[in-house]
């Protein structure tokens, strides 16, 4: 047995306009109806207007159903008049404890859109507990701002996966007039899946204007294998517009009083270098690269992957370096270059592993090629677990080639502990050059070399650096140097011995004539313990110059020795003579100094003559001391072309304490063109 109940609504409305054929009607019809348990509404909208000579219209219905267990939802609507023309649909139906859909479009046009689509749906299922939402919206304009527009939406929840998909696209073009004009590209991607076993995020993006293009894509990526990101990028550029000449008018700044005058038919790409440098107006720009990390499968730290890509138009990088971890720890690093010029084409492997197998020992290996540099480099480190022994080897390989400079090095060092702690360097440098702006061309060389050795009982250095040049400067001048440096340190619980020598020349010469010319000659010993410090120093230097019409030539000697016990004695001896002659004038130093401290005796004396052109002085100095008395001589006296400069000093002084009483007695005579002064003093006093 059933029961039905209908009611019907029915409602009309004319608007019209006063003062005008213009006028609106509108017409609404509802319908609702009760069978059994369902109930059911239907709704009809009916209008029409007329403005001036337009004339429009608007229809739309609605069905509505809904029982306990379903409902039903539906709609259409059509709207056409002279400025809009819409159609639109909706159906919905859900179904109690089970699903649940719906479907919408919705389509326009208008002056300006063309056409206008947006079609969207959904699902949810409550049966396998998954929701589905998509949505898509394509969009057309005319006129000024024409061109396409489209998005996207795609939504998916699942409990064993989630997926989210969102695109943007827009092709616009934007006219200002005939002759200026504008194209733009728009895009913009995100997507996202979720999954218990696997995830990935996903983001592009694309601009253009014209002829200007950029873009970019990442990733982030993860698996059971591996995870990763991942990113590219890329530009597009025309520089076409700097061939274009240009004008500056003249300029006059008139608070600083300047004037730039006028520049006419300036080519920026002709006077910046650009044409020199860019193969092409149109240049380009693409990057990839990403990171990986393999996961291993044996619970250890598994492969790290670095990879990058550059390409240019003159120029390409390719660069990767990876961590890897099987057996051994090993990371190995590789990089390439490609370009039009030769000076840019470059390639670089490198490598280090890291083993503890019976030990530890890292080894490194590095190599680098180049038209200009080239090198190679192998390190060693080990370190045994079982004596504690470690050992150590570089070796390094270099060379740089250009057009005014050429040079190699070869560096090697070795160390360990086996016997004994021990380390050996050498470093040898050999190169040329040839500058053509001051013509000089010659070839240099260079060695040096270190050793140390140390234990408990001793420390022993050795150093050694030896090296020399020649060449020409100005064409037809000879350049030639050379240097011999040596030096050594032993030291034990006895003390410290050192010594050291530099030998050490250069020199300029024109053919047979010298110009400049240094030697120079220098030895030092020194012997050290806890109750004596032991030095003597030699040096001797000869030096030679012919410069235009100045002309010298000089001999310097220096020696020295030092003998000093800890609160026992000091002696030291000093003696310094230069002589440099020159056809400006000679000058001569000699200078003489000794010293002799003991316990009871004192003694130092020191002796000096000075000539210059315009000036000689000789010094004569002395002190004695030999208890219970003290002596001190003085003797100066000075010759020059300047009289005012002559003089002579003579001076004496006595101390002594004998008897329990102090004598001191003193003299000084000075004798000048303008002054004598005779002065003598005599002092006695008893001590009680």
């Amino acid at each position: 047995m059933s029961a039905s109940v209908d009611t019907t609504y029915n409602h009309q409305v004319n608007i019209p306009m006063i003062g005008f054929t213009n006028g609106a009607s509108v017409t609404q019809k509802a319908v609702a109806r009760l069978e059994d348990t369902t109930i059911t509404l239907t709704v009809g909208n009916d209008g029409a207007i007329k403005f001036n000579s337009h004339k429009g219209t608007h229809k739309c219905d609605l069905y509505f159903a809904i029982s306990p267990s379903t409902a039903k939802l539906t709609i259409s609507a059509d709207t056409d008049t002279a400025q809009l023309k819409m159609k639109q649909t909706m159906n919905a139906d859900a179904v109690m404890y089970s699903h649940i859909t719906f479907e919408a479009r919705s389509e326009a046009e208008g002056p300006a859109i063309k056409n206008s689509l947006l079609v969207a749906s959904g699902n949810a299922n409550l049966g396998d507990m998954k929701v589905e939402l998509k949505a898509n919206h394509d969009t057309e304009l005319v006129g000024g701002l024409s061109g396409n527009q489209s998005n996207s939406l795609t939504i998916k929840i699942h409990p064993i996966e989630v997926v989210f998909d969102f695109q943007n696209k827009g092709n616009i073009k934007l006219s200002f007039n005939e002759a200026l004009m504008a194209k733009i590209d728009l895009q913009n991607d995100y997507s996202a899946t979720i999954k218990p076993e696997a995830q990935q995020i996903n983001t592009v993006a694309l601009a253009r204007f014209n002829q200007y293009k950029s873009s970019y894509n990442f990733t982030i990526d993860n698996n059971e294998k591996e995870a990763g990101i991942f990113a590219t990028m890329n530009g597009e550029a025309n520089l076409e517009f700097l061939t274009n000449p240009i004008s500056i008018p003249e300029i006059d700044l008139p608070f600083i009083n300047m004037h730039i005058p006028a520049i006419s038919d300036l080519n920026l790409y002709e006077h910046t270098g650009l044409k020199n440098i860019l193969t092409t107006t149109e240049q380009s720009l693409d990057v990839d690269s990403k990171i990986l990390y393999q996961k291993s499968q044996f619970h250890s730290l598994g492969n790290l992957i670095t990879e990058l890509s550059l390409k240019l138009p003159i120029f390409n990088l390719n660069a990767n370096a990876g961590l890897y971890a099987e057996d051994d720890l090993v990371f190995r690093l590789g990089a390439t270059t490609a370009s039009v010029f030769e000076a840019l084409k470059t390639k670089l492997d490198g490598t280090t592993s890291l083993t503890t197998k019976r030990g530890l020992k890292l080894a490194t290996a590095l190599s680098l090629e180049n038209a200009h540099i080239e090198g190679n480099h192998d390190s060693t480190f080990s370190l045994s677990t079982d004596n504690l022994e470690a050992a150590m080897s570089v070796a390094t390989i270099a060379k740089i080639a250009l057009p005014i400079f050429n040079l190699e090095a070869n560096q090697q060092l070795v160390a360990d502990t086996k016997t004994k702690p021990n380390a050996a360097s050498t470093l040898k440098l050999k190169g040329d050059f040839n500058l053509p702006l001051i013509k000089a061309v010659g070839r240099a060389e260079a060695d040096h070399s270190l050793k140390l050795e140390g234990i408990l009982e001793y420390i022993s250095v050795e150093s050694s650096t030896k090296g020399n040049i020649d060449g020409t400067i100005l064409e037809y001048n000879a350049v030639l140097g050379a240097l011999d440096n040596e030096a050594n340190i032993y030291l034990n619980a006895d003390g410290l011995r050192s010594t050291s020598k530099i030998i050490a020349n250069a020199k300029l010469s024109n053919g047979e004539t010298t110009i400049l010319e240094m030697y120079v000659d220098e030895n030092l010993a020194v012997e050290a313990s806890v109750s004596r410090v032991y030095a003597v120093l030699k040096f001797a230097s000869n030096n030679e110059a012919n410069v235009i019409t100045f002309k010298t030539k000089g001999k310097h000697v220096a020696q020295a020795t030092i003998d000093f016990a800890q609160l026992t004695s000091l002696t030291a001896d000093v003696e310094i003579d230069m002589f440099q002659p020159s056809n400006v004038g000679d000058i001569t130093l000699f200078e003489k100094t000794v010293v002799e401290l003991t316990g009871p005796k004192q003694k130092i004396s020191t002796t000096a003559k000075i000539a210059t052109p315009v000036y000689t002085t000789n010094l004569a100095a002395e002190l004695k001391g030999d208890v219970p008395a003290f002596k001190a001589k003085l003797k100066s006296s000075a010759t020059s072309v300047i009289n005012f400069l002559d003089y002579d000093v003579d001076a004496s002084f006595t101390a002594s304490f004998e008897n329990e009483a102090l004598s001191v007695n003193g003299k000084a005579v000075l004798t000048h063109a303008d002054l004598t002064m005779d002065i003598q003093n005599v002092i006695t006093q008893a001590m009680r």
